[in-house]
């Protein structure tokens, strides 16, 4: 396999992984345990 195709298959996990995963909702989750005051992004 080449360099470039590990890459890409990397970015396609990622990708999917962030579908399965409610990204926003656990990032707003972290700035609020840090005691920022985020509006909730849903």
């Amino acid at each position: 396999m080449r360099f470039s195709t590990v890459i890409v298959a990397l970015i396609n996990l990622i990708i999917d992984g962030m579908h399965n995963f409610d990204f926003s909702h656990w990032l707003w989750g972290i700035s609020q345990e840090k005691g920022e005051k985020n509006p909730d992004p849903s």
